[in-house]
């Protein structure tokens, strides 16, 4: 867990949105939820059609990036139902801002695989509906 942490402290230099990111995944992490559905890691180098091809991709809402390193990208895109809708995303913070308006827009409710990062997000951080309780939940985090 260390040298995880310690890698991307050194990615992350310069970066401003580092410890963002980075404090994101560590929700993730505690709340025993997989990353993987917030952002999806692609092959380096990878354009659109590739993305769209990638068969490990979620068909939930998702934000998908390519390259060996969240902290070092520099493009992100917004994928949806395997289709890339935006794409070309200049920071990690702009593509969550447009994955929780695509959650809204699209009226569709969080995948249960990340659900409670994405609830504490929005009620905590964003401060979305933070007193409402979702009545369907079967545990409380």
């Amino acid at each position: 867990m260390q040298l995880a942490i310690n890698e991307m402290i050194l990615a992350g230099q310069g970066n401003v949105l580092a410890p963002l990111v980075a404090a994101i995944l560590g929700i993730c992490q505690f709340l025993k939820e997989s990353s993987e559905f917030l952002f999806h890691q692609t092959m380096e180098h990878a354009n659109v059609d590739d993305i769209e091809k990638d068969i490990t991709l979620p068909f939930s809402p998702c934000i998908s990036f390519a390259g060996t390193c969240i902290f070092k990208c520099n493009s992100f895109y917004l994928v949806v139902d395997l289709h890339v809708i935006i794409d070309n995303l200049a920071n990690p913070l702009l593509a969550l801002v447009v994955l929780f308006a695509a959650y809204y827009v699209l009226n569709v409710g969080y995948p249960v695989e990340i659900a409670a990062t994405l609830e504490f997000l929005q009620r905590c951080i964003v401060k979305i509906n933070p007193d409402k309780r979702k009545q369907n939940r079967k545990e409380d985090w």
